[in-house]
């Protein structure tokens, strides 16, 4: 997260698309490389990694820690992190 604090900094970080782009490819890389492992596991273990990708899509969407989660999915055009899970099982 340290890595996006610094690309995302406002007067010389990277714009929107790019910090998207990083996010996908090194967060969303690794939260889904072992999704068909991992996804048959408690939803309370599950739900440890929700917020590292919550945290992430704050950061490149510059929104504030308390702006709702489904609304910064909705603008980054991604899905939830379960439903990821459930499609790559499929």
């Amino acid at each position: 997260m340290n890595l996006f604090k610094i690309i995302a900094h406002q007067t010389q970080g990277a714009d929107q698309c790019t910090l998207l782009t990083l996010y996908r490819t090194l967060i969303c890389s690794k939260l889904d490389y072992g999704a068909i492992v991992y996804g048959s596991a408690r939803k309370s273990y599950l739900n440890i990694l929700e917020p590292v990708a919550n945290q992430a899509l704050r950061i490149c969407l510059g929104a504030y820690r308390t702006s709702p989660v489904c609304s910064l999915q909705v603008l980054a055009h991604e899905s939830p992190l379960e439903l990821c899970r459930v499609q790559l099982s499929l």
